[in-house]
């Protein structure tokens, strides 16, 4: 199954965010980057994926991404697909088969020897979609966003901002940005696991306790002091707004 959505993406970066989290003392801070289609990584699903990678990993503080514009920043990744392609050529080219992916894998860890090269399975993907809520809302101006960020002093905020900012506090909190590029606040609280049907071993591979319901606020800086509620900033209904969201 060839799937390039949110949930893949996410299925893709468990693998690489272990490797990671396994090789320095603590994880603190995740960067990420990406081009900006909105059917991959602009989108609520994503936006949901980043406010829950905590789950994980527990000395998580902040995770920011960054979209750069099309056609910008793919250069290193495109390389990556690219070496891989050209020595699965010259493997076959050399009287090999590639029955199955088992068999691709291990020779493109002889060929590439400096490398990591993990399998993704279907059922990984299939099983974290389950963790999902299907009644994600829309983010209004998810078409205009080029930096979400999210940080543990405030884990059910996601501040959306037009330009990546990096100005004072900006990049390490998700906080109101006073230098022009704030959208608004994507608000998670927290709702009461429903459905019954989903196997319980489903949900304990990515630790999910409660599932959670995402509602949008107006352009007003959080309430810090509300813990554990819903933050009620001048909230508005998402019914009869147009989403920008395809998904």
């Amino acid at each position: 199954m060839l799937r390039h959505d949110a949930v893949a993406i996410w299925e893709h970066l468990v693998p690489v965010l272990n490797f990671v989290s396994g090789n320095i003392s603590v994880l603190e801070t995740l960067h990420f980057i990406s081009d900006l289609p909105s059917a991959q990584y602009r989108n609520r699903k994503m936006f949901y994926v980043m406010a829950k990678l905590h789950w994980d990993y527990k000395s998580l503080q902040r995770v920011v991404w960054n979209y750069s514009e099309k056609g910008h920043g793919k250069g290193a990744p495109d390389s990556v697909g690219e070496v891989l392609k050209i020595a699965a050529d010259r493997i076959v080219a050399v009287g090999n088969d590639f029955p199955n992916i088992d068999l691709l894998i291990s020779h493109l860890q002889i060929q590439i020897s400096e490398g990591m090269i993990m399998e993704v399975h279907e059922s990984g993907i299939l099983e974290t979609e389950l963790l999902i809520p299907s009644d994600l809302k829309e983010f209004r101006g998810t078409m205009r966003v080029h930096q979400t960020i999210w940080t543990c002093n405030n884990p059910k905020v996601l501040a959306m901002r037009h330009l990546s900012c990096n100005l004072e506090k900006c990049s390490e909190e998700s906080n109101y940005c006073p230098h022009g590029q704030h959208i608004g606040f994507y608000n998670i609280r927290s709702i009461t696991l429903e459905n019954t049907s989903t196997p319980k071993t489903m949900i304990s591979k990515k630790t999910a306790i409660n599932e959670n319901q995402i509602d949008i606020t107006a352009n007003s800086s959080p309430n810090y002091r509300l813990a554990g509620t819903s933050i009620q900033s001048n909230q508005f209904e998402i019914n009869n707004v147009p989403s920008d969201d395809s998904l």
